[in-house]
């Protein structure tokens, strides 16, 4: 989806789950980065589509200030480096 939005997409919601039957405290939900998702091919993705902001989600958080620095630290440690505006033009 994020090649097919390329050039339109400049923010997403980052959101990750637990493998089935886990986290069920939490709906399922676990911090970006802690779950299932497959975030090392995602966040490679979502750069070259032009994603610029990283929304951090969970629905069910025990503590969401532990769930979003998790996941701010996760995305802050993997997010691709940035390209300098002449190497993007």
């Amino acid at each position: 989806m994020l090649v097919k939005l390329r050039g339109h997409v400049f923010a997403v919601h980052a959101k990750d789950n637990t493998a089935k039957g886990q986290g069920e405290d939490e709906g399922g939900f676990a911090a970006v980065g802690q779950g299932v998702l497959d975030w090392p091919a995602l966040l490679p993705a979502a750069q070259a589509a032009g994603v610029r902001w990283y929304i951090i989600e969970h629905d069910q958080p025990r503590d969401p200030a532990k769930v979003i620095q998790t996941g701010a630290d996760y995305l802050r440690g993997h997010l691709p480096a940035a390209q300098s505006s002449s190497e993007q033009q």
